[in-house]
């Protein structure tokens, strides 16, 4: 009895927090990271103690399960090994959480699923709550994100994927890719729905065909609003997987003729919605013109797709040169522009899960994660072509599996060109919809592990629990810290130096320090107080070498020290790391270079600005000065990552200012640059600040 309590706790739990993180900036929050790890630990204590399958399912799932629990070992010992040790803990306790939802679902007994049968109080099954639940908060979430579009100055369709606080803070792609997932189910729900009678106002009403089809043509719609041509290659690749799953199915052929039917009907309601919502939004706001954007004529061109090939290639790179655990979880961001060839061109990840995962954990884990995908969409693909139909789903033409299968596909299939699965609000329904796919396939390919001990239930189960006492020791000691540096970040903000360095050393002991070391290094300077202000950089180095702002800071500190040869080399390790991402770098390499040459000036000052430019460290600047401030000019004219209101704009009219001096037969070509840059700046800010502000925040 306990156990059927802790199962029905468990689905309540899985569903309301599903909801809360898709409706919460898509669960990108550190928070929503915790909150899936604790739901997963409270799982995996209910497959250890409920002993919820018989013997020989878990004999037979033992391969896969073992293939999961080694992936997230792997993680593990990525970070543990990681070159960035102050960022990737939320990626491990996220892949745990996701793990021990997993198998949970795949380890339910089925005497306890079919508990509705004997509870009159239950009246659905997880699984047909999950389907149901989803279905509403994508409409829902679609609802917001019209509201969104047509009152705020955002020109791409973002749902509830936003940060209302930070006017960058909108991901269209990401939530692009939940439409993915999203609507196959929708079709689903919508089609049970319709031929079960448990929406009566659509059953009494079924040759209306806008009530009929409204929620899945919303959804198609919203996905048509995001401007994200890899999410529309994904959903054609979708609708051409589906067809191929009907096409393969035992059943009559006439079958495929119904759900593509719906899919059209689909289509033609999303159109409706596509121009309606431009429509409305046009009132406020301009409106970005689909076909500049398919033929890539819109702001930034073909460059995404570009960058996304370098990222590509270099993901490869760093895959060689680490291959074992890689550069640790999370670490792409910090590693990725030593290969960099053009201004900020950089990113958080390579833009492909598999990339991802071979060159932040290595080889490997990239394989494993390869095995489970595949197991499951060979799984999907075989209940598809059975023709057996989904447990509790009346659908006539058995789309369940066909439908789940399609779902699946078409996030992987984004994730190939843009990673977007640090979102707990995608990566959460992803996991347990293969989960689903998992429970009803026998996997009988799978080899047969009952003589290897190693394999045997038991074991199984202790390691499941084991992980998760450990991940949930881990959280629960990291997650005071986060509390109490999160305390000192507010108090920074609102200006309150003392207050935050006080929350700050509270924090001393944290694991998961992100750029705490960083900010609390500014504060110490802010006050005078250098030897502290080294043992923090040190500190931050320590974990992080990777980090330019780190080395930045070092040579900051070296200047107000007067050791100018000290801090052009920590401003040239800086400039190794980052390149031309951040201009103050360059700005400070050459402010070091002018007070370490002139630091004892001759009488010849001809031979002074010599002796300057034949330094080694001119070399990695002035050579290509000049093509990397046009290209300046172009990102800033297209504000590309919204550099016209970083500083940027202003260090590198700096820069160009110093080495006019340096250069005298190129000053005129280093002041039109700058002069460019500066009213190119100017103008993007003057477009920002004339925007007409948003009627709901």
């Amino acid at each position: 009895m306990r156990i059927r309590h802790i199962e029905r706790f468990c689905e309540r739990a899985i569903l309301i927090f599903l909801a809360c993180a898709i409706l919460w900036k898509g669960g990108k929050t550190l928070e929503s990271t915790w909150l899936l790890l604790g739901i997963g630990s409270l799982c995996a204590a209910s497959v250890f103690l409920g002993r919820l399958v018989s013997k020989e399912r878990q004999t037979r799932l033992s391969p896969l399960i073992a293939a999961l629990l080694m992936l997230l070992v792997w993680t593990a010992t990525s970070l543990l090994t990681s070159s960035t040790q102050n960022y990737g803990l939320d990626e491990l306790l996220q892949m745990g959480g996701l793990i021990f939802v997993f198998l949970w679902i795949i380890l339910r007994e089925d005497s306890i699923q079919n508990a509705a049968a004997r509870y009159r109080i239950l009246r659905y099954r997880f699984e047909e709550q999950f389907f149901l639940l989803l279905t509403f908060i994508a409409v829902l979430s679609c609802g917001i994100g019209v509201l969104v579009y047509a009152l705020q100055p955002v020109n791409r369709f973002v749902g509830t994927f936003f940060d209302p606080r930070f006017h960058t803070d909108y991901w269209p792609n990401a939530f692009a890719e939940f439409l993915l997932l999203a609507w196959p189910i929708t079709l689903l729900v919508t089609g049970n729905a319709l031929q079960r009678g448990t929406l009566p106002l659509l059953r009494y009403g079924l040759k209306i065909f806008l009530l009929r089809f409204m929620p899945i043509g919303l959804v198609v719609g919203c996905l048509l609003l995001s401007y994200s041509r890899g999410a529309i290659i994904a959903f054609l690749g979708q609708i051409a997987l589906l067809t191929l799953l009907l096409l393969v199915r035992k059943a009559a052929g006439s079958t495929i003729v119904q759900p593509l039917r719906r899919i059209a009907a689909a289509l033609i309601i999303g159109f409706v919605v596509f121009v309606g919502t431009n429509e409305l939004r046009s009132f406020l706001y301009p409106v970005q013109p689909a076909l500049e954007k398919a033929l890539f004529q819109s702001a930034e061109g073909r460059s995404s797709v570009d960058e996304r090939a370098l990222f590509w290639k270099q993901a490869a790179l760093l895959t060689i040169q680490k291959p074992i655990f890689g550069w640790g979880p999370y670490s792409f961001r910090f590693v990725q522009p030593r290969f960099q060839q053009h201004v900020l061109a950089t990113s958080d990840h390579p833009h492909n899960v598999f990339l991802k995962y071979s060159s932040e954990r290595g080889l490997p884990a990239a394989i494993l994660l390869f095995s489970i995908f595949g197991v499951v969409l060979f799984a999907g693909y075989d209940l598809s072509r059975s023709g057996k139909r989904f447990p509790d789903s009346s659908d006539p033409v058995r789309l369940g599996y066909a439908l789940i299968t399609t779902s699946i596909a078409g996030v992987l299939m984004h994730n190939l060109i843009d990673y977007n699965l640090q979102f707990v609000g995608i990566a959460m329904p992803l996991w347990i919809l293969m989960a689903f796919l998992i429970k009803q396939n026998p996997l009988e390919f799978l080899p047969d592990v009952r003589r290897y001990r190693l394999f045997a239930p038991k074991k199984i189960r202790s390691a499941i629990l084991i992980s998760a006492i450990i991940l949930l020791f881990v959280s629960i000691r990291e997650g005071w810290y986060l509390v109490t540096s999160s305390a000192g970040r507010h108090a920074e903000a609102a200006n309150e130096p003392d207050a935050a360095l006080n929350w700050y050393a509270r924090s001393s002991g944290e694991w998961f320090t992100r750029d705490l070391e960083l900010s609390r290094t500014h504060l110490l300077l802010n006050q005078g107080n250098i030897d502290e202000a080294k043992n923090s950089i040190e500190s931050s180095l320590i974990r992080n070498a990777e980090d330019a702002r780190a080395w930045a800071l070092k040579a900051e500190i070296a200047l107000l020290e007067d050791d100018f040869d000290s801090a052009v080399s920590w401003y040239e390790k800086a400039f190794i790391l980052n390149g031309w991402n951040d201009m103050s770098i360059s700005r400070g390499l050459l402010e070091s270079l002018f007070a370490a040459t002139y630091e004892q000036p001759t009488s010849d000052a001809a031979a002074d600005s010599l002796r300057l430019i034949k330094r080694p460290e001119i070399s990695m600047i002035a050579p290509g000065i000049e093509q990397r401030a046009r290209e300046f000019v172009d990102a800033i004219s297209r504000n590309v990552h919204f550099i016209a209101l970083s500083p940027n704009p202003e260090e590198t009219v700096k820069v160009l200012i110093m080495l006019s001096v340096m250069y005298p037969e190129k000053a005129e070509e280093f002041r039109i640059l700058a002069r460019s840059i500066d009213v190119k700046a100017r103008d993007e800010r003057a477009k920002t600040s004339a925007r007409p502000p948003g009627l709901l925040w």
